[in-house]
């Protein structure tokens, strides 16, 4: 739906390395920006590694050039193959990890899923992040 602007600036920037991530403009998407991750190799698989990167770079990327809210898909778990839930593990993880480290660069972190399955993975992975989180705030006895 960008058109054809987008890919022309994929192709000035490829290849990117593997877990590395390049802005290119937002073409005729009402978004200024896309960022593009590159997850695995062509013809491989993703991996937890190169989710990781991938998710962190994105998120870096977008600090660097004053994007206040970013929106990903679950990375890697298309054509790269990589479980649903081990992805939302990941991803969230780092955003989480992210907003932490880096307290008013990105204001907002969304996770566009497609699916009821996907939906309740993320929002699962989510509530125990937020579960630990709470517990890792409790006094020891």
């Amino acid at each position: 739906r960008g058109g054809k602007a987008i890919q022309d600036a994929c192709d000035r920037l490829a290849p990117i390395p593997l877990g590395e991530s390049a802005r290119t403009t937002g073409g005729d998407l009402r978004q200024p920006h896309v960022i593009h991750a590159a997850v695995m190799e062509w013809g491989g698989a993703a991996s937890e590694n190169s989710i990781r990167d991938c998710t962190r770079s994105a998120l870096r990327v977008a600090a660097e050039n004053g994007v206040h809210c970013v929106a990903f898909p679950a990375l890697g778990t298309g054509v790269g193959g990589f479980p649903l839930r081990g992805c939302a593990e990941v991803m969230l993880a780092e955003a989480q990890a992210f907003l932490d480290n880096n307290p008013g660069s990105v204001e907002r972190i969304l996770f566009v899923l497609f699916g009821e399955q996907a939906y309740r993975t993320f929002e699962s992975v989510l509530d125990s992040i937020k579960i630990q989180r709470m517990a890792d705030r409790l006094p020891r006895a």
